[in-house]
């Protein structure tokens, strides 16, 4: 995250900057698109662009309501894959059924 903030301070144009955060945004679109929902490319694309529109943020520039929506869109369905095909992390023995215990 630091490179990334120090790549966006040297900067000098700022058209640069914006067309970063607008290729990021093409690039997340097309992957939810593809509906490939197991992708890390798609993991990547969104942690960049979450990290974009927190520097941007910080620096007190304006969000197009578009992108927040897409980073929204994008954390729910993280959320609804997780849930859906991942199984929780545990102690094993709680998965495991009971072995009876003779009387």
């Amino acid at each position: 995250m630091i490179k990334l903030e120090n790549q966006i301070k040297n900067t000098k144009n700022s058209e640069d900057d914006d067309s970063l955060l607008k290729l990021e945004v093409q690039n997340l679109k097309e992957l939810l698109r593809l509906k490939d929902l197991n992708n890390e490319l798609l993991e990547i694309h969104y942690s960049l662009l979450e990290r974009l529109v927190k520097l941007y943020k910080k620096e007190g520039r304006i969000i197009e309501p578009e992108i927040e929506a897409l980073l929204e869109r994008t954390r729910h369905i993280f959320e609804r894959y997780s849930r859906t095909y991942h199984q929780p992390t545990g102690n094993r023995s709680n998965y495991l059924p009971k072995r009876q215990q003779n009387p």
